[in-house]
């Protein structure tokens, strides 16, 4: 009876809530957001999201609705965090665009929510980073089409509500799904590092400014079990080997170089002969 209380036990546990069932992500890494797909931003312009693809740069997209109670302004804070704790730029190295996925969410719901994130950002501000702070609304439609194409399940629950998600969801210079990142990382996850790896991945390293962040994207690689970036042995043993063959070959280089340069000097140093005895003795 024991172990058949256990058991069943257990199995409410696996049971979803209602409000949790066919919400989720569904893999789409590797596939490319659709286009056209026209948005409506938080001053009023209509444009294509195909707009923030044209310069080269890796996005951030985050699916959220402006008036949610609790878990979308949690998620929209924590990104402004790891946004200070990066060293790339909103807007110059990388775009945030943030859309929502109530089609009754309006203009000025999204022009708040980007004032608030674009005053937490704590770099110099140009017009070029506000720009970066692309805050939308979209139709119906619109929406659940991006969201379908990222892999983004979510569903409006009887209370006007949605169920969704707490995702970052990372994407390449060409808008091709490249990450997942939790919204809502554990205590103690380094969400900035666990950013710039992602955007590192995404542009596959362009954005780099220096060597560390070169080794950054070369020797850490995503752990999908843990959900973070975790550094790989094997690929640093494989740097590691290269530098050595590099730099060792770099010193015998050198020292055969000037061993060559040594030996041209000697061949060009001119020869003193020997002067008569005769010519030594003093004349009378």
């Amino acid at each position: 009876m024991l172990a058949l209380g256990v058991q069943a036990f257990g199995q409410a546990l696996n049971i979803l809530p209602e409000e949790a069932k066919g919400v989720g992500i569904a893999d789409r890494l590797g596939e490319r957001i659709p286009r056209p797909l026209t948005l409506r931003t938080a001053e009023g312009r209509v444009l294509d999201i195909d707009e923030y693809f044209r310069d080269g740069k890796p996005a951030i997209l985050a699916l959220v609705y402006y008036d949610c109670p609790l878990i979308c302004p949690e998620i929209l804070s924590r990104l402004a965090r790891a946004l200070n704790a990066l060293d790339y730029t909103t807007g110059r190295d990388f775009n945030l665009i943030v859309v929502s996925i109530d089609p009754t969410n309006t203009d000025a719901q999204a022009l708040e929510a980007k004032q608030r994130a674009y005053d937490a950002y704590q770099r110099r501000k140009d017009d070029r980073v506000h720009r970066g702070f692309a805050f939308h609304t979209a139709g119906e439609g619109v929406s659940m089409r991006l969201a379908e194409a990222v892999g983004f399940q979510y569903k409006r629950l009887p209370n006007g509500e949605y169920s969704h998600p707490s995702v970052w969801i990372i994407l390449s210079p060409d808008g091709t799904v490249a990450r997942y990142l939790n919204g809502l990382p554990a205590p103690g996850v380094d969400i900035g590092r666990e950013l710039k790896m992602a955007l590192l991945d995404a542009s596959d390293g362009k954005i780099a400014r220096s060597i560390g962040d070169w080794f950054l994207h070369r020797c850490f690689a995503f752990d999908p079990s843990s959900g973070t970036y975790t550094l790989q042995a094997m690929r640093v043993m494989q740097i590691g080997g290269a530098l050595t063959v590099v730099l060792l070959g770099g010193f015998i280089g050198m020292l055969f170089l000037r061993d060559r340069l040594r030996r041209r000097r000697l061949s060009t140093r001119p020869v003193l002969n020997a002067t008569p005895a005769a010519m030594m003795e003093p004349t009378t």
